[in-house]
């Protein structure tokens, strides 16, 4: 049976501490599971202008049924297929929520 979102979307915590040094490190933890979606990777980098009117360039975008305020722009995030594979993990580039579902770029 095809399914519109055979994805799974994860989003990532990542915690910062310092060392003895003083130096700042950085820790992923946990990830939460945020739900289904779908991963379309771009064929050729294409470009985006964000918010703040920075060009960036985009990799992958991911379709989601509208899940509240939990995926934001800078957010690390990973995407598994139904074997738990990890398929894609970065971070957010933009998002778009709109009526029905959410885009996600990455």
């Amino acid at each position: 049976m095809v399914s519109m979102y055979p994805h799974r979307l994860y989003v990532v915590s990542v915690s910062s501490s310092r060392d003895e040094d003083g130096y700042v490190t950085s820790n992923e933890g946990y990830e939460t599971f945020v739900g289904a979606c779908r991963l379309e990777t771009q064929g050729k980098a294409s470009q985006m202008v964000r918010d703040d009117g920075q060009q960036v360039f985009v990799s992958a975008t991911i379709y989601a049924p509208r899940v509240d305020g939990c995926v934001c722009s800078g957010n690390l995030i990973s995407v598994r297929d139904a074997y738990g594979t990890e398929l894609i993990r970065k971070p957010v580039i933009n998002c778009s929520r709109t009526q029905l579902h959410v885009r996600i770029w990455v």
